[in-house]
C-alpha cells in the first residue's frame, strides 16, 4: 500500500471531532465540516497565526474573506499556508474576529 493510500485512509479518523477535529460552518457551502484548528509561529514576524487543516474537498471554490464559524467564533479565510497534504488536506491561514 502506499503511503497516499493509507493517509486517505486515515483521515478519517483526524478529522472526527472526538479525535483531533472541530466542527465548523463554512459560509461558501452552508455546510458544517470538520476542521484541525492550530497555531503556529510565523517564521517572518514571529507572530503566532491560526491555521486551519481541511479536507480539499470540503472547500472547493473557497475564496479570500469566506468564513468558518466554531462555536461563537468566527475565523476568516486569508491564504493557503505552505502546506499540502499530497491533494487530500490544505493548511489555510485564517484570523479570529476580522
Amino acid at each position: 500500500m502506499r503511503f497516499k493510500d493509507t493517509l486517505k485512509d486515515d483521515l478519517a479518523t483526524f478529522l472526527k471531532p472526538c479525535e483531533f477535529a472541530e466542527v465548523a460552518l463554512f459560509s461558501r457551502s452552508g455546510l458544517e465540516i470538520n476542521v484541525i484548528l492550530d497555531k503556529e509561529i510565523e517564521s517572518e514576524t514571529g507572530k503566532v497565526i491560526d491555521i486551519m487543516t481541511v479536507k480539499v474537498s470540503d472547500i472547493v471554490d473557497i475564496t479570500v474573506n469566506d468564513t468558518f464559524t466554531i462555536g461563537s467564533t468566527v475565523f476568516t479565510f486569508i491564504s493557503k499556508f505552505p502546506s499540502k497534504i499530497g491533494e487530500l488536506m490544505v493548511s489555510l491561514r485564517v484570523q479570529d474576529g476580522v
